[in-house]
């Protein structure tokens, strides 16, 4: 999990995350990315 680091088996993939549960075992991304048109 790119957010809470948590590692997982390959079984697990496509399932959520049990930490954060805000993100996709095995998922690629590019990170958090914050834009000032989001605090408007």
């Amino acid at each position: 999990c790119p957010l809470s680091g948590a590692a997982y088996l390959p079984e697990y993939k496509g399932q959520l995350c049990r930490v954060t549960k805000a993100t996709e075992i095995g998922k690629e991304s590019l990170g958090l990315r914050i834009s000032m048109s989001q605090f408007r």
